[in-house]
């Protein structure tokens, strides 16, 4: 055993030197991403509160179930309350605005692209600035306020406070649009 070390030891420095540069590698890659996303995180200077009067989230009226990660509509399920309410937003966010006439000018947010792939940290938060305002006024008879918005991947997380709910609602909203998905 101890010959064959001996007739071997450039063969297992070598795979030993390969293994530590590897694993300091793969280290750094993984602090590297963790940083990443750390930063697409935006949070109002001041909370916007919706000035108008927000209906109990309980009432949203029911809606066909829509599978938002596949794309599938479910004919024979219905939503209703806060599901209904937070498969709403999903579609909001991920309709780009006056794209589609049928909607007319006010459905949706021109940043329903971009903001899946903007790496540039100040345009990420003036565009949740503006996904904000859409918000709120969009959906004036449900939100109270928006906490926060987080791009984790290719998922946009919404945190927000509607009427008749005490916990804070996470509205996560997945990438549906090819040329923003990350490989």
């Amino acid at each position: 055993m101890i010959e064959w070390i001996t007739n071997n030891k450039e063969w297992i420095f070598s795979g030993i030197g390969i293994t530590l540069i590897v694993g300091v590698i793969a280290t750094f890659c993984y602090l590297k991403k963790k940083l990443y996303r750390k930063k697409y995180i935006w949070k109002p200077q001041t909370l916007m509160r919706n000035k108008s009067i927000a209906k109990d989230i309980s009432t949203h009226p029911k809606d066909i179930a829509f599978d938002i990660e596949k794309g599938d509509i479910q004919l024979e399920y219905y939503v209703s309350g806060l599901d209904a309410f937070i498969q709403l937003l999903q579609k909001f966010i991920l309709t780009e605005r006056r794209k589609y006439p049928i909607y007319g000018n006010t459905y949706g947010i021109d940043e329903s692209i971009s903001i899946f792939t903007e790496q540039d940290v100040v345009e990420f938060q003036r565009q949740c600035n503006n996904i904000e305002l859409h918000l709120i006024d969009y959906f004036k008879e449900w939100i109270e306020e928006i906490y926060q918005i987080r791009r984790n991947g290719n998922h946009l997380t919404n945190e927000l406070k509607v009427s008749g709910k005490a916990e804070t609602v996470k509205c996560i909203v997945p990438n549906r649009h090819k040329e923003g998905r990350e490989k």
